[in-house]
């Protein structure tokens, strides 16, 4: 089966990059989306999606043998898809214009959750961005390096070696600088040549077989998936590498604080109990089935037909994890997504305070979150449109979120959804929590949902981290 999707992935900042695109025009600054009524610019755009459809975590034999790519992996499917959505988002911040093909690494940031899944996901997105029509491509998920992570990288400014240096010579070496990217790519179809063709590795790829790091500077994860395409990629590729950050240790906003005392006591307070450790996903999400009392309700598992309700079943499970729906939680709100909510919102004053003073965003203008379910459920909840996109249920594979950021005589934000089974974006601004038009202006928009909002969740949480 043809795959799309190129590889891409982590960290902005793009020496090897100007190889290829410094000499394309940079676009206007004056986008205009559209919208009826006054003109008005598109200043930034925050996107977050879901991965695509992936396999379960945990399969026996007989469902290992339908999910050939592995536990928790990407399907055939959901690559499919994934691309398909960076298409759409092509469609809409590409081809308008609004930034530059090809792509200027300055003008976007994308950043994920450390899964293959989510890393995958962010990278097909970007390929469908950018990439031009009906491409081959192979996407392989490379980790970055992590914050305070010193196995790819030596301590930097030491004076023991500037002194060694001064002694022999006097003098400051220069950088190092990237090789280029077709070379590097030459140097992945070499790795290729040894390690896939000769069936060491299995071609499409399988991501439990291999594994790259990467240095955190845009040279080295853009050599990263560079290589990897080499290895993987059919003959004669074009491709387009779109760096893509990982979340980092100790990054909270794309993840939650665990073993919080907070979240103990509820659990111990709904129902006596302490919930396991959160490293087997179905037994926990089991535990809290029966500390809801869902057990007790239901008389399901007889055949197929009880699916449906099944799927309610699991639905209300997620939202009394997550703190939505029935079980609006504020305090578990804050502990989900309080840190990416606050960070949104002070993006979005930095970004308008730039544009208001020069009229231009310098850089990331584009931010694109790949993420997971529970944290998109969480956000919405928090911004009080849940109800109007959800309808008490989880969001979809590939589920999309979009904030924008315009200027109308003032700073303006509009906030849209997309589900899979959507061809286009619904507006949902008047259904977050103060605001009762759209677009709606920034001063409401960022003061809709304070007692959400969190910038470290140890203070909700407690000493507990």
């Amino acid at each position: 089966m043809i795959f799309v999707g190129l590889l891409l992935l982590i960290i902005m900042g793009g020496i090897a990059y100007y190889v290829l695109i410094v000499s394309a025009p940079e676009p206007s600054e004056s986008f205009e989306p559209g919208d009826a009524g006054r003109p008005t610019k598109l200043v930034s755009s925050i996107v977050l999606f879901q991965h695509g459809a992936r396999a379960p975590s945990i399969m026996n034999d007989s469902i290992a043998k339908v999910f050939p790519n592995g536990a928790g992996e990407l399907t055939e499917a959901g690559i499919e898809d994934t691309f398909k959505l960076g298409r759409f988002l092509g469609e809409r911040y590409v081809k308008s214009g609004f930034l530059r093909s090809p792509p200027l690494p300055s003008q976007f940031y994308f950043r994920s959750r450390s899964n293959n899944r989510c890393l995958m996901s962010g990278a097909l997105v970007g390929s469908g961005m950018f990439a031009p029509n009906d491409p081959e491509f192979i996407a392989v998920p490379i980790y970055g390096q992590e914050k305070n992570d010193r196995i790819l990288t030596p301590l930097q400014h030491c004076e023991v070696e500037k002194k060694r240096f001064s002694d022999k010579c006097g003098k400051t070496p220069p950088e190092h600088k990237n090789a280029g990217i077709e070379d590097t790519f030459k140097l992945g179809r070499f790795l290729g040549e040894r390690y896939v063709k000769s069936g060491f590795l299995r071609s499409p790829p399988l991501p439990s077989q291999f594994y790259f790091r990467s240095r955190s500077n845009n040279r080295c994860l853009m050599s990263g998936a560079l290589v990897g395409s080499g290895m993987f990629a059919p003959d004669d590729p074009e491709f387009i590498a779109v760096p893509i950050y990982g979340q980092e240790k100790n990054d909270r906003i794309l993840t939650h604080l665990q073993h919080c005392e907070v979240e103990k006591k509820r659990f111990s307070d709904k129902c006596g109990k302490t919930p396991p450790e959160h490293k087997n996903w179905p037994e926990y999400e089991g535990f809290v089935f029966e500390c809801i009392g869902l057990n007790k309700i239901t008389k399901l598992f007889k055949n197929g037909a009880d699916f449906s309700e099944v799927e309610s079943l699991i639905h209300q499970t997620i939202s009394f994890i997550v703190g939505a729906n029935d079980y609006h939680d504020k305090t578990i709100l804050q502990l989900k997504q309080g840190p990416i909510m606050k960070h949104i919102f002070g993006l979005l004053r930095k970004r308008w305070e730039e544009w208001d003073s020069s009229k231009k965003i310098a850089k990331r203008k584009f931010i694109a979150y790949s993420t997971e379910d529970w944290l998109l459920m969480a956000l919405m909840e928090a911004l009080g449109c849940a109800k109007e996109t959800l309808s008490g249920t989880i969001p979809s594979y590939n589920a999309l979120l979009v904030i924008e950021l315009s200027d109308r005589d003032g700073p303006v934000v509009q906030v849209f959804y997309k589900d899979k089974g959507m061809d286009s974006l619904k507006d949902i601004t008047r259904a977050v929590r103060g605001c009762d038009a759209s677009p709606c202006p920034l001063s409401k928009f960022e003061k809709c949902c304070d007692e959400y909002t969190t910038e470290d969740p140890k203070t909700v949480c407690g000493t507990q981290s």
